[in-house]
């Protein structure tokens, strides 16, 4: 597994509800497969994912295009560039990833939820 340089983000990261979000994407090491992950937090810049399996996949830099985005009812698409892999709770992987919305209105999106976040968990 890459280790992973210490972080110097300073911007907040938010869990997410179990269950309730998810990222999809081509599968790395596969030919035409795709892996759905749940998500586990997000930011203003980025998000994480847990693994069970194929961590030595996913190295610091490496960019998966043409990524889904779901948390709750809203879509987004994407490209995420992986900033680290760390190991997990229950013997699970989690990846975190740089998150590029594929279009503007995409990532208006994308700035609303962070906002919705901050202002439920501030209020």
């Amino acid at each position: 597994m890459p280790v992973t340089p210490p972080s110097t983000r300073r911007d907040a990261r938010y869990a997410l509800r179990p269950g309730s979000s998810t990222v999809q994407f081509s599968d790395p090491g596969a030919v035409g497969g795709t892996t759905r992950a749940e998500l586990t937090r997000i930011s203003i810049a980025g998000l994480a994912f847990d693994i069970d399996r194929g961590a030595e996949k996913f190295s610091q830099g490496m960019r998966l295009k043409g990524v889904t985005v779901r948390i709750g009812s809203c879509t987004l698409g994407g490209d995420l560039s992986v900033r680290s892999a760390m190991p997990g709770a229950d013997s699970r992987t989690q990846i975190g990833c740089l998150f590029f919305p594929d279009t503007h209105e995409s990532e208006k999106s994308w700035m609303a939820l962070i906002a919705g976040i901050e202002a439920a968990q501030t209020g």
